[in-house]
């Protein structure tokens, strides 16, 4: 596939068929999300072909399996994901658990072996995936540390509503984590306020002084801001705003951008 187009020379969309390259495969899959929430939003209106969006999503499917055969500890983590919410879409049920929980234990093993490729922000947000689905699927060691990671965030956000030592995106990926967690006891009486906190602190003004990573971390912030701070509406101005900016970004994939700017169009054919 051409690095920088979506289309051959014809117009025609040329899909992904190699997942040797990882971040034109992780593209092509927003891509094809992002076209069928389109799609079923309002098919009349953005004129997306949502049954064929389902037939290539179950043969993406295929392709991300080979592809997790082959991925290293760090790819798992934006690998599975993408591979679950894409087989739920395309098959209309969940893949066999077996293969998030192989892929946490691969990660965090090696993770705790030095593989600084992954980070303690990732392995938690795996094991609050887990918890939300099923608790029974995380085992006593992955809780254990996970519970003695909430309590150290907890602990650095005493004085302070962000993590002023890290970048933006880890900021946003660890606040978007614990704003989904039940905190009641680091805060017994004072969670609520204590959330909303947070989001009023790390709402921003400006975008384009955001890079581009940050701005996709921000967006699974705000989605998890709803109720913390800001109203459904509010979240969806402010995310529509995020779209608009990652739609134009060109350090991303043209397949990811494009799904961006689906996705913002669909939110104005709908508003």
């Amino acid at each position: 596939m051409p690095a920088q187009s979506l289309e051959n020379f014809s117009g025609a969309v040329m899909p992904v068929t190699d997942s040797t390259d990882l971040t034109a495969t992780m593209a092509y899959g927003y891509y094809l999300l992002a076209r069928y929430q389109c799609g079923v939003a309002d098919s009349l209106a953005v004129g997306l072909d949502t049954h064929g969006d389902v037939r290539e999503l179950r043969r993406f499917v295929r392709l991300l399996d080979r592809r997790l055969d082959s991925a290293v500890p760090a790819e798992l983590c934006s690998l599975v994901p993408l591979y679950e919410l894409i087989y739920r879409v395309g098959h209309g049920c969940a893949p066999s658990t077996k293969i998030r929980m192989g892929s946490r234990q691969k990660c965090f093993h090696a993770w705790l072996h030095g593989d600084m490729a992954i980070t303690e922000t990732q392995l938690a947000g795996m094991i609050r995936t887990d918890l939300r689905r099923n608790p029974a699927d995380v085992d006593a060691r992955h809780l254990s540390w996970y519970a003695g990671v909430i309590d150290g965030w907890c602990r650095a956000l005493r004085r302070t509503p962000r993590f002023a030592q890290l970048s933006f995106a880890e900021n946003f990926a660890r606040l978007s984590i614990l704003l989904k967690e039940n905190l009641r006891a680091f805060y017994p009486a004072s969670e609520t306020r204590v959330k909303q906190g947070w989001v009023k602190a790390n709402l921003i003004d400006n975008l384009t002084d955001c890079d581009t990573l940050s701005l996709k971390e921000y967006r699974s912030f705000l989605s998890s801001a709803v109720s913390h701070g800001i109203t459904t509406s509010e979240y969806i101005a402010h995310d529509t705003a995020a779209l608009s900016e990652l739609g134009s970004r060109t350090d991303i994939h043209p397949f990811e951008r494009e799904a961006y700017r689906l996705l913002r169009n669909s939110r104005q054919f709908t508003a």
